[in-house]
């Protein structure tokens, strides 16, 4: 089942503060001490190179919002996460034994970028491509959106939203125009999203009309139609 992009974003980025939280103190608390000595200023520069850059990233995808809409597949949402959990082990690990070593914090360090670095540069190109490249690499097809909606049906009745659930139910028989209208006159003019609704209808009326002219290739047509539908699903979410 293809998850929200949004839920991938917001697992690192949960993971990637409170590693780095946790390391700032663990650095502030020793130079405090005085325990890393001459060996302060690496220790604070090995941890800003490996922590900052890519907590940056993170933060600004979340801020910019640039992953809304976005589904991606089990398996790359699986390995964006176990990527970011062992390389956040990894700088815990370095920094747990930081002074169970035998030839000096300066040096211990400086050698530590060999197998943090390569990690860090394949994360932040992973993030990149994930939540900022602005075509997505894995495109959901019709199947997925439609099953995607009815997993959404069900939950709302479950909860016994009603409206939602004759939403969700419309998206999921592919009766796009039917949940526009549903949507369109449950919504009062002012409503925060009605500018958004009134934009996608206006999208999905246009497409229909290429569509049924055959101005439009039949592949293309599907594809802005998935990318429309799944932006009404988030709407309604």
């Amino acid at each position: 089942m293809w998850i929200p992009l949004s839920r991938t974003l917001r697992s690192c980025l949960l993971l990637w503060i409170v590693t780095t939280v946790l390391v700032m103190l663990v650095v502030l608390a020793q130079t405090l001490t005085g325990k890393l000595g001459q060996a302060a200023p690496t220790v604070w520069t090995w941890a800003a190179l490996l922590l900052l850059p890519g907590l940056g990233l993170l933060l600004s995808g979340s801020v910019l919002n640039r992953h809304a809409g976005k589904l991606v597949p089990p398996a790359p949402n699986f390995l964006l996460a176990a990527l970011t959990v062992l390389y956040m082990l990894l700088i815990l690990l370095t920094l747990f034994f930081m002074l169970q070593n035998d030839h000096g914090l300066i040096a211990y360090f400086q050698e530590s970028y060999w197998w943090l670095a390569p990690l860090k540069i394949l994360l932040l190109m992973a993030f990149w491509l994930a939540f900022w490249r602005k075509e997505q690499i894995f495109q959901p097809d019709q199947r997925v959106i439609l099953e995607l909606a009815g997993v959404r049906m069900q939950a709302a009745q479950a909860k016994g939203d009603q409206l939602r659930g004759v939403l969700f139910e419309a998206i999921a028989a592919g009766e796009l125009g039917k949940a526009f209208e549903t949507l369109k006159q449950s919504r009062a003019p002012d409503d925060r999203s009605h500018a958004d609704l009134a934009m996608l209808q206006g999208e999905f009326t246009e497409l229909t009309r290429n569509r049924d002219l055959n101005l439009i290739a039949p592949a293309e047509a599907q594809r802005q139609l998935n990318r429309i539908t799944v932006a009404l699903i988030n709407l309604i979410q």
